[in-house]
């Protein structure tokens, strides 16, 4: 009995260690992109619209993986205002397949200036959506 449970036990082993392998009961499944995802990462995708959902969204093109927001102000600042633009660039879930622009404008005596917007600022909100990326992506893991 010890004999064919230890058999057992090494089969299982080695199939669990083979991704290819049909005995593999760990293995998990290909994950496919349908083609309504166009060229971009679901997941990316996805977070990029979750954590711009306070701002007005001007443009929208999956397929072509960008979102552009439209000028919001901020309460801190109510002379400043933003405008977020996400380009999603592959279709795995990379970070170097996200990039984030902010473009910055003040307003002073009624009108409004162009101004250099902080390249942390950019940095943060591209931070947060890899975060709530990885949040999702988790979160399809544990569904399977």
């Amino acid at each position: 009995m010890k004999k064919y449970l230890s058999i057992l036990l090494g089969i299982l082993l080695l199939a669990g260690g083979c991704s290819w392998s049909s005995f593999n009961p760990f293995a998990g499944k290909e994950k496919t992109i349908s083609a309504e995802d166009g060229g971009v990462n679901h997941y990316l995708w996805q977070a990029s619209l979750d954590k711009l959902g306070f701002m007005p969204i001007d443009i929208e093109d999956k397929s072509g993986g960008v979102i552009v927001t439209g000028w919001i102000r901020m309460q801190k600042n109510p002379n400043d205002l933003y405008k977020i633009k996400v380009k999603v660039m592959c279709r795995e879930l990379r970070s170097d397949g996200l990039s984030v622009w902010v473009e910055k404008r003040q307003i002073k005596d009624g009108k409004t200036y162009d101004v250099k917007a902080d390249k942390a600022l950019a940095a943060g909100i591209k931070n947060q959506i890899l975060q709530q990326a990885r949040i999702l992506y988790q979160n399809d893991l544990v569904k399977v």
